[in-house]
């Protein structure tokens, strides 16, 4: 089964319509690739993390 997981800010899964439209495309983008019984089994998360805890180059993006 595949387990897809996400990372972003988490200001970016604030809307409940757009991350339910990302989970149905990353679903669907493995159905495409793998088959539709693949796209049965995909699970997909998504994780946001505060803007202060995510760093980039050694710094924090704040």
């Amino acid at each position: 089964m595949p387990f897809i997981e996400v990372k972003a800010f988490d200001t970016r899964w604030e809307s409940p319509e757009k991350t339910a439209e990302l989970i149905e495309r990353i679903t669907k983008a493995m159905a495409d690739t793998f088959g539709e019984q693949v796209g049965r089994e995909t699970e997909v998360v998504l994780i946001g993390v505060p803007r202060p805890q995510w760093g980039f180059g050694g710094k924090a993006r704040i």
